[in-house]
């Protein structure tokens, strides 16, 4: 789930935890299990867990942000502001 909805193990846990679809204790038992290996078992690829990765954007941020643009539902400014964000365009 955290892959598909591009989020932290954490924030999927937390979110379980919340909507009572786990128990403190079972909460806790996935919270210890080592992230980078988990994800290597199950077929991920570890590189977003490893350093090296600042500024790395993941997901389609930048191509949401030019179909706005495009479509007229931002400005220009905006969607430089947008990018800058992602560290693509520097004014």
């Amino acid at each position: 789930m955290k892959h598909y909805f591009s989020v932290s193990r954490q924030a999927v846990i937390n979110r379980l935890s919340d909507l009572k679809y786990l128990v403190r204790s079972e909460r806790e038992n996935l919270l210890s299990y080592p992230v980078i290996r988990t994800a290597r078992e199950y077929g991920y690829d570890t590189a977003l867990y490893l350093p090296g990765n600042a500024n790395l954007v993941i997901g389609n941020f930048g191509e949401k942000a030019r179909r706005l643009f495009d479509e007229g539902k931002i400005s220009e400014g905006h969607y430089r502001e947008l990018l800058s964000k992602i560290g693509i365009y520097d004014d």
